[in-house]
């Protein structure tokens, strides 16, 4: 009987994904969109965040809720908005 050797290479390391996962750090890009301005002016280019996905329900943003946004140079903060006892909003 003859032995038949099989060749592989080794997987190539690839960066960590973006997506996160299992509580790591996310990444998303920066865009833009055009918003419109006052009758007569040019629209104006500016920059745009998007996020969606189950993880955000998993750190407490539910539909509904209310975000306080604040940030520093090269860094934004989100937070869920303390309810005021009159608003209603999705569990």
């Amino acid at each position: 009987m003859r032995s038949t050797f099989i060749s592989f290479q080794l997987p190539v390391a690839r960066r960590a994904s973006r997506r996160g996962g299992a509580g790591t750090a996310r990444e998303i890009s920066v865009t833009s969109l055009y918003r419109a301005c006052r009758r007569g002016a040019r629209a104006s280019k500016v920059p745009y965040l998007r996020m969606s996905g189950e993880w955000l329900a998993e750190y407490g943003f539910r539909n509904g809720c209310r975000v306080v946004v604040t940030g520093e140079p090269g860094k934004i903060v989100l937070a869920i908005a303390e309810v005021d006892s009159g608003e209603v909003g999705e569990p």
